[in-house]
C-alpha cells in the first residue's frame, strides 16, 4: 500500500469487490528505505493500518509485525553496507550479511519489543455485507 496515492479509497474498493467472509493479506513497510521512486508514498504503523481497515468497513483480525528490533537494525545496516558493496569489495562484506542469522536468534529471545519492525503484516475480513 506504500505505493498506493488514496490507500482509503483503495481498501474500499477492496471490501466492496470481496465476497462475505472473504480475507485480505496486506504486507505494508514501517522502517524502509525509499524504493521505486517517484510512487513510494507512505509508511504505516499498526494503529494506522488498524484505523484505516476499520474505516473501509473489515474486521481486523492481526496486524503483527513481521521483524523485531534486531532483525530491523541488522537489516538497516546490511542495506547500509551494500551500498559500498562493489567491484571486489563485494566478496568482502558478503560474511556481513551472515548477522541476519544471528539478529533472527536475538529476536526470538525477546519478543516483547515489537515497535521497530520493517514490515506489519495485516489480516482483514468482510464479516457484514456491504450495501
Amino acid at each position: 500500500m506504500e505505493h498506493v496515492t488514496e490507500p482509503q479509497l483503495f481498501l474500499s474498493e477492496a471490501f466492496r469487490v470481496l465476497k462475505h467472509g472473504g480475507k485480505a493479506l496486506l504486507m505494508t513497510p514501517l522502517m524502509w528505505g525509499e524504493h521505486e521512486q517517484p510512487h513510494d508514498y507512505f509508511r504505516y504503523t499498526r494503529y494506522g493500518l488498524r484505523y484505516l481497515a476499520e474505516k473501509a468497513g473489515f474486521e481486523v483480525i492481526a496486524v503483527e509485525p513481521d521483524t523485531g528490533y534486531w532483525s530491523t537494525a541488522v537489516l538497516c545496516f546490511n542495506y547500509w553496507l551494500n551500498r559500498f558493496g562493489k567491484g571486489p569489495l563485494r566478496y568482502l562484506l558478503t560474511p556481513v550479511w551472515l548477522n541476519q542469522y544471528l539478529a533472527l536468534w536475538l529476536d526470538r529471545i525477546d519478543r516483547s519489543y515489537t515497535v521497530d519492525t520493517a514490515t506489519f503484516t495485516c489480516l482483514l475480513q468482510k464479516l457484514h455485507r456491504s450495501e
